[in-house]
C-alpha cells in the first residue's frame, strides 16, 4: 500500500508542472525577464493564471536546481557563493521590494530572510529529487528508545548519514513537536536533512516539517555544525547558541532522533525495505544489473525511476526477539 505522502511530494511531486514551465522560461528569458514575459503570456491567452502563478512560485527552485547541478547538490555554501544564485536572489528582493513598496530597514531585512529560507526550501526539495529520494522510517518503539537512548557524549564523527540527502518520517506517537510561525505548537511529522561537506567537519542542514491538525504546513530550518572530535552534545549546544532565543525549540529533540538513527543504521541496526510500487522496484533491480559502462541506458533507467519515485521505503525496526 502507497504511504500518505510527504511535504517533498506535495511541494515538488504534485508541482512537477509549474517546476517544468519555470525552467523552460528560465531558459529562454533568464531569471530577470521571465516574470515580465510570464505575465504578458498570461495576458495574450498562452497561460492560464494558474500555470503563470506557479511558474513564478519556483522561479528560484529552477535557478537552484541549475547551479546546484554546477556546484554539487549538497554543496549549500557553494550554491549561495554563485554569482548567477546571488545575482538571483538580489533581483527577487528588489522586485518584491519596488512591488509591494517595501522601504523601512525592517520590513527589508525580514524579506531577505524569508528569501534565503525560500532559497533554503528548495534546495532542499532538489538535494531529495537528485539524491534519489531516499526515505527512511522508523518504528515508534525503536524512535523512543534512540530519543532517550542516544547519548550527548556520541562522538559526531559516529553520526554520518546513511546517504547524503534524505528524509525521516516521524512516528506521530513519539510526540515530536516544533514552534508555529504565528505561535503554538504542531507535531514534526517529517525530518528533511542533506549532509554538506564543511571547511572541517560537516553540517547537518535540517528542515523540519510540520502539520497542523487542519492540515496547514508549517515549517523549521536549522543549521548544524559537526566539527570533528566533538560531541552531538557540543554540537547541539554550538547550534542553541548561534540560533539565539527565538530558535525552534523542538529542533533539539529531531536533531538527536535523527543522529540516533544514523548511529543506529551505521552499527547494523535491523531495518527493512518495503516496496510500495512493483514499477519502480522493477526499474530499480534493471538499474542495478546495467554494467556502469552502459551510461545512456542507466541514465534512461534512471529517468523513468524518477519519474514513478523510487517506491521503497527503509523501515528502521528493533530485532525480532528469538
Amino acid at each position: 500500500m502507497r504511504p500518505p505522502p510527504t511535504e517533498f511530494d506535495r511541494q515538488y511531486t504534485e508541482q512537477r508542472h509549474s517546476i517544468e514551465l519555470a525552467r523552460q522560461y528560465l531558459e529562454k528569458e533568464g531569471f530577470a525577464r521571465m516574470q515580465r514575459v510570464l505575465v504578458k503570456d498570461v495576458e495574450r491567452g498562452k497561460l492560464t493564471k494558474e500555470e503563470g502563478a506557479g511558474a513564478v512560485r519556483y522561479a528560484l527552485l529552477a535557478v537552484v536546481e541549475r547551479v546546484a547541478a554546477r556546484v554539487g547538490y549538497t554543496r549549500y555554501v557553494e550554491l549561495m557563493k554563485d554569482p548567477e544564485m546571488a545575482d538571483a536572489m538580489r533581483f527577487a528582493l528588489d522586485d518584491i521590494s519596488e512591488r509591494h513598496k517595501v522601504e523601512a530597514p525592517e520590513a527589508r531585512e525580514r524579506l531577505r530572510q524569508s528569501t534565503f529560507q525560500t532559497v533554503l526550501r528548495h534546495w532542499h526539495l532538489v538535494a531529495h529529487e537528485q539524491r534519489g529520494r531516499q526515505r527512511y522510517e522508523v518504528t515508534a518503539d525503536l524512535a523512543r528508545r534512540l530519543l532517550t537512548g542516544t547519548p550527548p557524549t556520541l562522538p559526531c564523527d559516529d553520526v554520518k548519514l546513511p546517504v547524503d540527502s534524505l528524509v525521516l518520517v516521524v512516528p506521530e506517537e513519539l510526540g515530536l513537536v516544533g514552534r508555529l510561525p504565528g505561535g503554538g505548537m504542531a507535531p514534526i511529522t517529517e525530518i528533511y536533512a542533506v549532509e554538506s561537506p564543511a571547511p572541517e567537519g560537516r553540517y547537518w542542514f535540517l528542515w523540519l516539517s510540520m502539520r497542523e491538525p487542519s492540515g496547514t504546513a508549517a515549517f523549521s530550518l536549522v543549521n548544524v555544525y559537526l566539527a570533528p572530535g566533538t560531541t552531538l552534545g557540543q554540537a547541539v549546544l554550538l547550534t542553541r547558541s548561534e540560533g539565539g532565543p527565538g530558535q525552534d525549540p523542538g529542533w533539539e529533540n529531531a536533531c538527536v532522533l535523527l543522529a540516533g538513527a544514523a548511529h543506529y543504521l551505521a552499527s547494523g541496526g535491523t531495518t527493512r525495505q518495503d516496496w510500495y510500487d512493483e514499477t519502480a522496484r522493477d526499474l530499480h533491480e534493471k538499474l542495478a544489473a546495467l554494467p556502469k559502462g552502459m551510461q545512456k541506458e542507466r541514465e534512461k533507467l534512471r529517468e523513468r525511476l524518477q519519474a514513478v519515485s523510487p517506491g521503497r521505503r527503509i523501515i528502521l525496526e528493533d530485532a525480532p526477539t528469538k
